[in-house]
Parts: structure tokens; sequence; C-alpha cells
């Protein structure tokens, strides 16, 4: 039998699809309803993260504009 989650809310990861921010990704996909991970140049790490982690509400997005710059 699963539980169900505890915690409602969002978390927002900067720096998710690193290695400590990939970790914290998937710790607070237990707990929290929905979790964004952000990346900057590492888009194919972000979305493995995204796909491995899918049923947990976990989205994988970019604060870069199309050029690569901070937005």
């Amino acid at each position: 039998m699963s539980q169900a989650k505890q915690c409602s809310g969002a978390a927002v990861v900067v720096g998710g699809s690193g290695g400590l921010g990939s970790a914290i990704c998937r710790r607070l996909a237990r707990d929290w309803e929905a979790v964004v991970c952000t990346y900057h140049s590492n888009r194919q790490r972000a979305a493995a993260i995204e796909q491995e982690l899918a049923n947990d509400c976990l989205a994988a997005v970019t604060l870069t504009d199309a050029m690569g710059h901070f937005a």
C-alpha cells in the first residue's frame, strides 16, 4: 500500500539537473505535489530526471532564453 504525499504545494530546485540538485528533486518529489527542476545547459540530464520522476509531478524548465541568456 503506497503512502499518500503529506505536503501540498510546490518546490523549485535551481540547478536541479546537477548531481546534488537531482538528488534534492528526487527527495522532494516524494513529499511535494509538484517539483520544478531548473537547468541552464544540461537539457538532456533535466529531461532524464523529468522522465524518471514523471509520476511525481516533476517539470524541468530552463531559466534562459533561446540565445542562452538568463531570462
